[in-house]
């Protein structure tokens, strides 16, 4: 992609697809577009980047890769956040109680297995703590479709105030 001495990305004209129609001159907000022999040029010393000039060209004659790839990448994120819309993950924390998933934490997750069904999402276990490799495939047999698990002890995590001596 063409930059200026700026090291600005500028926009740049196929010659032979524009049909001189100057809606681009129009268009640019700089005066970076003008017309020659028929058909538009840009300066690239003049030209900010702003790729309007590609936006309003009704015969696709301007690349401007910087506008290419924020389109794509708009798609990109518009299939993500349909995809995000019409799925609704439920998390449910998983409670350790002498080395084993409490009762408690299985009925979370068949209801969390309910809710996720009706939202099309997944269910999603949280465990805390050393040694619960066991209470992973617990988790997964009660109906968790993933669980994360951290080992990292509060004590560490949270900073403890000095303890003053007497």
């Amino acid at each position: 992609m063409a930059q200026n001495s700026k090291g600005i990305e500028t926009a740049e004209i196929i010659t032979d697809q524009c049909m001189g129609c100057q809606i681009c001159v129009a268009e640019c907000p700089v005066g970076a577009i003008e017309m020659m022999e028929g058909t538009a040029h840009i300066d690239p010393e003049l030209c900010i980047g702003c790729g309007k000039c590609q936006e309003v060209c009704p015969v696709s004659a301007v690349r401007f890769e910087k506008t290419e790839k924020r389109l794509e990448a708009d798609k990109e994120i518009k299939k993500t956040t349909k995809s995000l819309q019409e799925r609704s993950d439920v998390a449910v924390y998983i409670e350790v109680r002498e080395g084993r998933g409490a009762e408690v934490s299985w009925e979370l997750v068949g209801k969390a297995h309910e809710l996720a069904v009706k939202g099309n999402g997944r269910v999603i276990g949280f465990l805390l703590g050393h040694g619960i490799h066991h209470v992973i495939e617990e988790a997964v047999a009660y109906g968790c479709d993933e669980v994360t698990s951290s080992t990292i002890p509060f004590s560490t995590a949270i900073p403890q105030k000095p303890s003053a001596t007497p």
